[in-house]
């Protein structure tokens, strides 16, 4: 008996392969990953690392609420405390015990100005330091600077995203523009959307093919504002 079972086996496994090629959906994306894991009855955990940023509660509720909506209702939102600025170099991610993280990122205040020397600095040690398996991306929360400048100047607005789309493209980090104060669900919708291209971009650089490019400016911010 054990030969037919041999058998059996292996044309199970061409079977899933033959399947998982012709399916149009990956099951790799966020979606997908969420439905997983409350099928098997697993909590997905996202560790968020601010930099030079003070949340106010409404952010972290905010930030929690995205999150949960993205990655399913059991995720563990992990919230580390601020790095200060100038202290980019000096940034180690603490290890952490159990499975690793379904998301890694970090998290910008939209009223700095982007800095290749600081803000680029703590996003490449954060990537580095996160490993190849983890999707690694950068929120940009919009809600202070909408209350410092008001809604209405788009310009400003506009400008200061770009300068923030630049640099993380340059480094190759995906990023979403959000008002964490408010996120609807067009920022869900991008938020799944920008994991799937980070996680696109890890196994990439695992298997040593062509990593996806970031998206140009403004596409993930325009469907990300929640606004």
């Amino acid at each position: 008996m054990v030969l037919p079972r041999a058998l059996l086996a292996a044309l199970a496994r061409r079977t899933e392969r033959r399947l998982s090629a012709s399916f149009p959906l990956s099951l790799d994306d966020a979606y997908f990953g969420s439905l997983l894991r409350a099928g098997r009855g697993e909590s997905g955990r996202a560790r968020i690392v601010p930099y030079s940023t003070h949340l106010e509660p409404e952010t972290v509720d905010g930030l929690h609420t995205l999150l949960r909506a993205a990655l399913g209702a059991g995720t563990e939102v992990v919230v580390e405390p601020s790095v200060a600025y100038g202290d980019e170099d000096a940034f180690e991610l603490e290890a952490t015990a159990g499975p690793q993280p379904v998301l890694c990122a970090a998290l910008f205040p939209l009223t700095a100005t982007a800095e290749r020397e600081s803000h680029g600095a703590f996003a490449r040690a954060l990537a580095h330091q996160s490993g190849a398996q983890v999707p690694v991306l950068a929120l940009v929360d919009e809600s202070g600077f909408r209350r410092r400048f008001g809604g209405a100047d788009a310009e400003r607005l506009g400008a200061r995203r770009r300068a923030w789309q630049q640099l993380l493209d340059e480094l190759g980090i995906d990023c979403l523009f959000v008002d964490l104060s408010q996120p609807g669900p067009a920022a869900e919708q991008a938020l799944r959307q920008a994991i799937d291209r980070a996680g696109a971009r890890a196994a990439a650089i695992r298997t040593g093919r062509d990593a996806p490019r970031a998206p140009g400016p403004g596409t993930a911010g325009a469907a990300g504002a929640g606004a």
